[in-house]
């Protein structure tokens, strides 16, 4: 990779990061949607995958250190990918992916440094904010600054890890072999165990993880020992279990006539001369100019300004004081954001024909913006991200280059139809109820379901540990030179992949009871590690 593919490479990665914050929020910027474009556009799409499903697995909940610098996948994956191509050939080295997990190392330290630079840019929003008068400005110069910052940070990030990577390889010389292997495992394995103990919430889950596991190394390794086709076996397994879900969802559908019919219900009508399409557009940049003084204010009062004009375009100084009312402190969770918009144009409709009062807009947004927020994070963050990502694994595991684009897009259209008809039905009901919407609303998140998602992804998980952990053997196989000289270990397939899944269960049990943090427990691996490699 030379210089100007360098820039171009860190150029649209730090584009793909917008989706992070300033705008969408639609999982393009997750790891493996990341390594999905990277590796399409400049380089190895099976190596670029890997790397993507490792920092699935790490990032599957945000990391943070001391609650203020969390680390951005975004930039851990594009780093981590931009190292590895961009290392000039060395001799007597294979190829570059023999120095993937020590340019995943230093990614990962590098992003953290770049989300402390993102704390620092929310001071500079709120200077933008007193500065600037009009909404759709501080939101273009906010996100200008943010996407500056990004290319900056990531193009330094990448060439930095380029040049260090040659340094590594001279340090450790034929070490690294082994050392990199053994790296790729035992992160993988504690991004497993991480991700287990988000979803063991209970017995129940922690059964049907177990279980599952068993399956899965039946599968494993019965395919290897008898020839037979691993992927298919795997697959059928996964599609049975899909069948399954499918079905039930059909009867859970069904039952649902027994609940009051609301189609019977005239609802009112949205307020006249609004357009739903305008606010539910702009509702993807709420978070564009995010500061700490007021939040998600000025992307707030974006979404609803043309609204509030049509509303008051006879009385330009009641128009000021509803823009001044929609400017206050805000924040929800942005998928929900459009339902309090919504709501806040239906206030301001009915303050225009003498029904309700300013200080009703504030008095509902505090009310109603927090307990959304949380039932946002719960249900789109801690389970629905996950178990799209879990639904899709055996795809992109697979050695075949349209699977895992097919698994890739698959998890990209599973969680955003949820996502979208979330932002458009929130929207909807804000506008014809007001807070009325609120419990209509809620009753379309109900808590079984979310146990339900919870044992689905534990189910998934641990299917998928001893695939993800034989994958990792056949791929260094085919990527290594023999291994079983230099890490004083018999070459057998059965024995490595129980060594992997010893480390998940031993590291998910620490995890579990909190004896250690995850950044503490891959500080003690990579000691042990160093003083492996040391001693061989």
């Amino acid at each position: 990779m030379t210089l100007p593919d360098t820039i171009l490479f860190s150029a649209l990665a730090a584009l793909i990061s917008m989706d992070q914050m300033a705008c969408f929020q639609m999982l393009l910027s997750r790891p493996i949607l990341t390594a999905l474009v990277l590796g399409s556009l400049f380089g190895n799409l099976g190596d670029a995958l890997f790397v993507g499903v490792t920092f699935e697995f790490l990032f599957v909940r945000s990391i943070s250190l001391k609650e203020r610098a969390a680390a951005d996948p975004a930039l851990a994956t594009a780093a981590t990918l931009g190292g590895m191509w961009g290392t000039p050939p060395i001799s007597g080295m294979p190829d570059g992916f023999v120095l993937a997990p020590f340019a995943a190392g230093l990614a990962l330290l590098a992003s953290f440094l770049s989300k402390w630079f993102d704390v620092r840019l929310r001071t500079v929003n709120v200077s933008i904010s007193h500065r600037l008068h009009r909404p759709g400005f501080i939101q273009l110069s906010a996100a200008s600054a943010l996407l500056a910052k990004s290319f900056g940070f990531y193009l330094l990030a990448i060439l930095a890890v380029q040049g260090a990577l040659p340094h590594i390889w001279h340090l450790l010389g034929d070490a690294v072999y082994p050392a990199g292997v053994l790296c790729w495992g035992t992160l993988l394995s504690i991004c497993m165990a991480f991700s287990g103990t988000t979803l063991l919430q209970n017995r129940v889950s922690a059964f049907l993880w177990l279980g599952a596991l068993m399956l899965g190394l039946i599968l494993v390794i019965l395919p290897h020992r008898v020839g037979a086709g691993l992927e298919v076996t795997v697959l059928g397994v996964y599609a049975a279990f899909l069948t399954l879900v499918s079905v039930e969802i059909a009867v859970r559908w069904g039952r649902r006539g027994n609940l009051e019919d609301k189609a019977s219900v005239i609802s009112p009508a949205r307020p006249e001369g609004v357009s739903p399409w305008d606010i539910f557009f702009k509702s993807f940049f709420v978070q564009a100019a995010w500061n700490d003084e007021r939040m998600q204010n000025i992307g707030f009062l974006f979404a609803v300004r043309k609204s509030l004009s049509r509303i008051w375009r006879e009385e330009p100084r009641q128009f000021d004081e509803a823009c001044a009312r929609s400017s206050t402190f805000f924040n929800t969770h942005p998928y929900f954001s459009p339902a309090l918009m919504g709501m806040v144009v239906h206030i301001e409709e009915k303050i225009a024909e003498g029904l309700a009062l300013p200080e009703d807009v504030e008095s509902a947004k505090g009310r109603i913006g927090p307990p959304l927020n949380a039932l946002g994070s719960l249900w789109f963050w801690d389970h629905l991200k996950v178990l799209c990502f879990l639904m899709a694994l055996p795809l992109l595991m697979l050695p075949h280059p349209r699977a895992v684009a097919f698994g890739a897009i698959a998890m990209f259209v599973c969680f955003n139809i949820s996502h979208l008809r979330t932002r458009w039905l929130g929207l909807d009901l804000g506008l014809r109820f007001g807070e009325g919407m609120v419990k209509d609303l809620i009753e379309r998140f109900p808590s079984r379901r979310l146990a339900a998602y919870r044992r689905a992804s534990a189910f998934l998980l641990g299917l998928a540990t001893p695939l993800v952990m034989s994958s990792l053997y056949l791929h260094a196989q085919s990527r290594f030179p023999p291994l079983s000289d230099a890490l004083f270990l018999p070459d057998l397939f059965l024995f490595r992949i129980l060594a992997g899944l010893s480390i998940v269960c031993a590291a998910m049990i620490i995890l579990y009871y909190r004896w250690l943090s995850v950044y503490q427990c891959i500080a003690v691996a990579g000691a042990v590690l160093v003083g492996a490699v040391r001693w061989a």
